[in-house]
């Protein structure tokens, strides 16, 4: 994989992440029931983080699923620089081979729906073992969004990026016989993101802020991404949020 194709993979998760954040996905997965000894699947892993944090705080044996290969990679390297590798594994989407010989107790989706065209295809992957799912997607809170404003965002996000109306998951969990127990939406806000990932993980999260205004300075395509992000925030932040849903699937 060429360079420029590597840092545009790591720059578009990066920006994800910065509208994530770690704490709410970890947030999710003690609402979703985690617990030690369990199996929890975990698509749109990226960089490895989230898997990561969620294996030591919960005790649960995580396997990331991720569409983009360079990240599989790059989060193997570091389960195993952090001696993680009997805790967490990563995989690419398109093992269905792996995917279809496990069977987890708990799923959770984090970015990576709004990405990909067969969504009820990978949403029911695991609706006859899991007890429960969560979906954690950046949605539209209102109607008429107008089509440019639409489109800017896969100048952002990459070209694969859709994302849905809030109500249009609901439809789509109604349709897959996914029932919700619970649901919420979070600002895109900066600011809280950055003291809740603070809480989380003090050094990591101070010392991401540091390497991110060490590259935005140094770097013209990191400076291109953090650009593309503030602009994004002054944009978009009344127009989309964080959708979070805890769902079970219906016998």
């Amino acid at each position: 994989m060429r360079v420029g194709v590597r840092q545009d993979s790591l720059y578009r998760y990066m920006i994800a992440k910065w509208v994530y954040g770690y704490s709410l996905p970890l947030e999710i997965l003690g609402r979703l029931g985690v617990q030690n000894s369990s199996l929890l699947v975990l698509f749109g892993s990226g960089m490895g983080l989230t898997a990561l944090h969620a294996a030591k705080r919960f005790g649960c044996y995580v396997v990331g699923v991720e569409k983009d290969r360079f990240l599989v990679q790059y989060s193997k390297k570091k389960a195993k620089d952090k001696s993680m590798t009997d805790r967490v594994d990563f995989i690419h989407i398109t093992d269905k081979d792996f995917l279809s010989k496990i069977h987890p107790e708990f799923v959770f989706y984090e970015s990576i729906l709004s990405f990909l065209p067969n969504k009820s295809d990978i949403l029911t992957m695991y609706v006859s073992t899991a007890k429960r799912i969560a979906v954690l997607e950046l949605s539209w809170l209102r109607h008429n969004v107008p089509n440019d404003k639409r489109e800017a965002l896969k100048s952002i996000f990459g070209r694969d990026a859709s994302f849905m109306h809030v109500d249009a998951w609901l439809k789509l969990f109604h349709v897959i016989r996914l029932e919700v127990l619970e649901g919420g939406v979070r600002s895109i806000g900066l600011a809280n993101k950055f003291w809740d990932d603070l809480r989380v993980e003090p050094l990591e999260t101070i010392t991401g802020i540091a390497k991110t205004a060490y590259k935005t300075f140094t770097d013209l395509t990191a400076r291109k991404y953090t650009t593309s992000f503030i602009n994004f925030l002054r944009q978009y932040s009344n127009d989309l949020a964080c959708a979070y849903y805890i769902l079970r699937p219906l016998s």
